[in-house]
């Protein structure tokens, strides 16, 4: 994905072809994304509902709290969801406070 007009990029940890997305997106998570900026790299991870509220459900059967850093919930998970998040979110400035920008 080419940087957006906030110089945000998504970077996937391998090139991903239809077949991937489509893999992804039934089980409704993307793992080992980067977002990138400024030469640095921040890991995320995108979830839709289903797959979020499963995952919590099972890291917190023992008690236990359930924390994923950078997660990005999307209401269906697809390429096109995936980079309009990313795209939207950069624009919002959601992302400056990685960087240590001040909030817009």
């Amino acid at each position: 994905m080419a940087a957006d007009e906030a110089g945000w990029v998504l970077v996937l940890a391998q090139e991903m072809d239809d077949y991937d997305w489509a893999e992804a997106e039934s089980r409704g998570v993307l793992l080992n994304a980067r977002l990138e900026r400024a030469g640095r790299q921040f890991p995320v991870i995108f979830f839709d509902p289903e797959r979020i509220r499963s995952a919590a459900a099972i890291g917190t059967e023992a008690g236990e709290p359930y924390y994923e850093p950078n997660v990005i919930m999307l209401p269906a998970l697809s390429r096109t969801a995936v980079e309009a998040a990313v795209e939207r979110l950069a624009r919002n400035g959601e992302f400056d406070w990685l960087l240590g920008l001040p909030e817009r």
